[in-house]
């Protein structure tokens, strides 16, 4: 028997990242030496180049974020019974346990609200792609009848800012994973008999390093893109498409006999 909000947090949390990673990882390839240079220039013919990529990437970048969100709540689910059976049923190490409710109920609403806007921003990106007039802004006097490619180069930057706010939306939750998974190892070393194992509690601790390496990566970016990025990349590859989702398939095969030992314990109580 397993605990199936568990299994499904582990299944959505590996195709998400998988997703996502295989799409950056092929758009890493494809970059050449100067693109960089070229995207800081402003360059009208890359960043056309960029946003017809960007538009045909879209789809897949939005699947990745509807399962990332399903992954959220499936995750959720699966905490607050963890929660609920490690603290037995309120009555041990509540500010721990409230704690770790509290964080994956925040990191699931914030992953919701992104994941809205971010459905509202892809679909204006691509009505704006389509329809509107981006290569001439200028009158003919001034511009001589040639394209000045303004418009390129404004949604480029606004949508670098919006980029900018994803990416700490991002940071906020491998923030929150940090503190649910620092509560969750302090429960299980401090309980008496062992209700989950400590090579899992030591396992998800491990995440939690990576977790926070991750989010220091996520805020030190702007100093230096490339190698910041480069070691978020890494990161991520590793925490979120292994560690994290071995973990919370561990977890669907052994919640349920704890949750049976705590509905046990509850009517030996009573």
């Amino acid at each position: 028997m397993v605990d199936f909000s568990s299994l499904f947090a582990a299944c959505f949390f590996f195709l998400s990242n998988a997703l996502t990673l295989a799409v950056i990882v092929r758009d890493r390839n494809n970059y050449q030496s100067g693109d960089i240079d070229r995207l800081y220039g402003m360059e009208a013919p890359f960043i056309i180049d960029e946003w017809r990529h960007q538009i045909q990437r879209s789809p897949l970048f939005q699947a990745a974020g509807v399962l990332n969100a399903m992954a959220w709540f499936s995750f959720c689910a699966a905490m607050m019974k963890l929660s609920w059976s490690l603290s037995k049923g309120g009555t041990r190490l509540v500010g721990v346990h409230f704690m770790i409710v509290s964080m994956v109920l925040l990191g699931s609403m914030t992953e919701l609200i992104a994941r809205l806007m971010s459905f509202g921003e892809q679909g204006l990106w691509n009505y704006v792609y389509h329809d509107f007039e981006l290569s001439r802004w200028l009158p003919s006097n001034i511009s001589l009848g040639r394209n000045d490619y303004i418009g390129w180069k404004v949604i480029q930057l606004v949508s670098m800012a919006n980029n900018g706010f994803m990416i700490w939306v991002d940071a906020f939750e491998w923030f929150c994973l940090v503190i649910i998974l620092w509560c969750v190892f302090y429960s299980v070393a401090k309980s008496q008999p062992r209700m989950m194992p400590m090579w899992w509690a030591r396992w998800g601790l491990l995440i939690s390093l990576l977790a926070l390496l991750n989010f220091v990566s996520d805020g030190m970016r702007y100093d230096r893109w490339v190698l910041f990025s480069g070691i978020s990349l890494l990161v991520t590859l590793i925490n979120s498409v292994f560690f994290l989702p071995v973990w919370c398939f561990a977890m669907a095969i052994k919640l349920p006999g704890v949750l049976y030992s705590s509905k046990e314990s509850d009517t030996a109580t009573e």
